[in-house]
């Protein structure tokens, strides 16, 4: 049997141990980095015009319905009108908030309330086998008939219409007259106008399980209004999902959202995510670093309760050179999450490749934790260089 004093120091020796080994205690922060857009915008078009001009705000047979197993539900409420103007609100909040653009001028809206759009694109285009032989206004009626089958695809069976306009063939629901009172009022350099938005909200249920699913589609025209014509449009379709599982089914239909909260919920995702789709914004992602229950090390932590994350990289660089690998190896990593909140990518990547050479494979987790890293950070490197050519 062993003694007292063997069990002691065997338990000193484990702690001892699991204290220097740092590379399975990690952690878990949230920071902030810059995404690009999709889209790439002239630099010369910073002044921005924005506007709702919803042509879709009657009350529609077919948008704006909700559907149970396939059955329609009968709606009082127009709630596709609302969910419009909640879309719209969140994209404008979001594109200010991101302040890429020098100037946001929010315009008065459309009202299309008791206006009916006609069709004037019956008749198929004979599109050129190349875009590079496109004349400008072949581009320009296509667009325009892209966009009237998006509205017209499916007929509105409720007529309330007290007048009507037809889509112009060149710049739709806008005439050249239209555009240039708007680059004059303005000073603008680019519109951004919401011209059609619709959503679906769809529940499909069983014995055990249930889920509802938002589709919202925007359909937004660009304007170049130095030149006042048709620059660009975008169809943006978004779907939103929720999933809940239950003993019985009236009690899963419950938890779901009701068809009115899903559809405005719906709506302020989708909105905020186009802001995301157009321009360069501001996300929250997590990275890893590491503890330790070293005593010097310890002290890093009362230091990121506080923020002070470069009084802690002077810890974890003068233990980048410790004697014992797994604490060195930690430091190194933990100094690559300094550089990259600091903005330094490729300082970042020579610490966390430092950092897999200190141990190279002799620890999987260690390799694993390494390697994603560097990927995230090639990858930031690639959004980076994104992000300069949109804003140059």
């Amino acid at each position: 049997m062993k003694s007292f004093n063997q069990i002691l120091l065997f338990i000193l020796i484990v702690f001892t141990t699991l204290s220097c080994n740092t590379l399975y205690n990690s952690k878990y922060i949230e920071i902030e980095v810059v995404a690009p857009g999709k889209m790439k915008i002239p630099q010369d078009l910073k002044k921005v015009a924005v506007r709702y001009n919803n042509c879709n705000v009657s009350k529609h047979s077919f948008f704006g319905a909700s559907y149970i197993n396939g059955h329609p539900i009968e709606q009082v409420e127009n709630i596709d009108s609302l969910a419009s103007l909640v879309y719209f609100r969140y994209f404008v909040d979001e594109i200010e908030k991101q302040d890429f653009f020098d100037t946001v001028i929010i315009l008065p809206p459309g009202d299309y309330s008791k206006i009916k759009v006609l069709d004037t694109i019956n008749s198929p285009i004979n599109t050129p086998d190349s875009l590079d032989n496109m004349q400008v206004q072949d581009i320009e009626k296509i667009y325009v008939k892209n966009f009237s089958e998006s509205m017209f695809i499916i007929p509105n069976k409720y007529e309330f219409y007290n007048d009507s306009v037809y889509l112009h063939p060149e710049t739709g629901l806008y005439t050249p007259s239209d555009l240039k009172e708007i680059a004059d009022s303005t000073e603008a350099d680019i519109l951004i106008s919401l011209d059609f938005f619709s959503s679906i909200d769809a529940i499909y249920s069983s014995k055990t399980s249930a889920s509802e699913s938002v589709l919202t589609q925007a359909y937004w025209n660009f304007f170049n209004l130095n030149e006042q014509k048709y620059y660009y449009s975008h169809n943006k379709i978004d779907t939103i999902y929720w999933s809940e599982q239950g003993d019985l089914p009236e009690d899963i239909l419950n938890i779901l959202p009701p068809p009115r909260d899903a559809v405005l919920n719906s709506a302020d995702i989708a909105g905020t995510q186009f802001a995301y789709f157009l321009i360069p914004h501001w996300i929250k992602v997590e990275r890893m670093y590491y503890g330790s229950g070293h005593v010097e090390l310890q002290k890093t932590e009362d230091l990121i309760n506080k923020g002070d994350w470069m009084e802690a990289a002077k810890i974890w660089k003068a233990n980048s050179t410790n004697p014992n690998k797994n604490i060195a190896a930690k430091c190194k990593f933990n100094m690559a999450l300094v550089c990259e909140m600091e903005g330094n990518l490729n300082a970042a990547l020579e610490w966390v490749v430092d950092s897999y050479h200190t141990l190279g494979k002799k620890n999987q987790q260690h390799l694993d934790n390494c390697m994603k890293y560097i990927n995230i950070l090639s990858y930031r490197k690639q959004d980076i260089r994104r992000i300069e050519h949109q804003i140059n």
